[in-house]
């Protein structure tokens, strides 16, 4: 029970971090503060083991989006080894994956940096990779 409490906590943390990446830190400050005491969270912190996929969904979604902000690969490694280890807590954290691959391609598009062959080939790739892991998960 303890490192379900501890995983609970450092989500508080995960949420600054990762609504600091869109908004001012006061913003990012209330947002803590709303799910440090927002029900689903507390309930979920005291007896299930989903707070674990939470803060490795939210710290993964925070490395993934630092990464496309600054161009550097190992915000991308830790993120894909972060969302690896919340597949491995629970399964519904796949869904999450194609949210940031949208993101990707929107963030890369706004920037007119999407027209290289690289990004769209390793979309494709990603989701082939995506759908063979969803059915071979399903069987």
């Amino acid at each position: 029970r303890f490192i379900i409490v501890l995983f609970g906590s450092f989500t508080i943390f995960a949420v600054y971090l990762l609504s600091s990446e869109f908004f001012s830190r006061r913003i990012s400050l209330i947002s803590a503060f709303l799910t440090a005491i927002a029900p689903f969270h507390i309930k979920l912190t005291v007896g299930e083991m989903d707070v674990m996929a939470m803060f490795f969904v939210i710290m993964s979604t925070f490395l993934f989006i630092r990464g496309m902000k600054s161009n550097n690969k190992l915000f991308f490694i830790l993120s894909g080894i972060l969302t690896g280890l919340a597949l491995y807590t629970k399964v519904y954290p796949v869904l999450f994956i194609p949210s940031l691959l949208i993101y990707f391609v929107y963030y890369k598009w706004s920037l007119k940096d999407i027209h290289s062959k690289k990004y769209i080939s390793c979309f494709f790739i990603y989701f082939i990779c995506f759908h063979i892991c969803n059915t071979s998960n399903n069987s």
